[in-house]
């Protein structure tokens, strides 16, 4: 799975705070949903398109409106906007909810990397490596 050149990142512009995710909408949708329901904010579905995203409302003390989008198949924005701006580290604690809430990227798809034992020749005895390098069993490990 390949994730998106922005995954990870916050980017706030003129109180509007957006993060990408790897992820399709659906499971970012009920990512966004747990996060509501921890955070103990009752969150009011406004606009509900399989294919062109949620709005949210969310009321409690700090009130945020929040669209998931789609941007490519498996790639989603989650686009929150709240009423001023000294509420960011809230928003931002609102992201790293979500982020728990995700599967795992090792669970999801079923092309998970097959990993292999490989004895390598050093001081550090066995070392793992993906069985997709190409890397043979018994090769020389070097330590530059």
């Amino acid at each position: 799975m390949m994730g998106s050149a922005y995954e990870g990142y916050v980017v706030w512009k003129s109180g509007e705070a957006t993060k990408y995710y790897a992820f399709d909408l659906d499971t970012t949708y009920r990512a966004v949903m747990q996060a509501s329901d921890q955070l103990k904010l009752e969150a009011t579905l406004i606009k509900s398109a399989p294919n062109e995203g949620y709005s949210l409302e969310t009321k409690g003390n700090v009130p945020m409106h929040i669209d998931i989008l789609p941007l490519e198949k498996s790639v989603t924005t989650v686009v929150i906007r709240i009423p001023t701006f000294g509420d960011k580290h809230y928003v931002e604690l609102f992201y790293r909810l979500v982020d728990d809430n995700l599967p795992k990227k090792e669970t999801v798809g079923k092309e998970k990397t097959q990993w292999r034992r490989m004895d390598v020749v050093h001081q550090f005895g066995r070392l793992d490596v993906p069985a997709d390098l190409g890397i043979t069993p018994g090769a020389e490990a070097w330590i530059a």
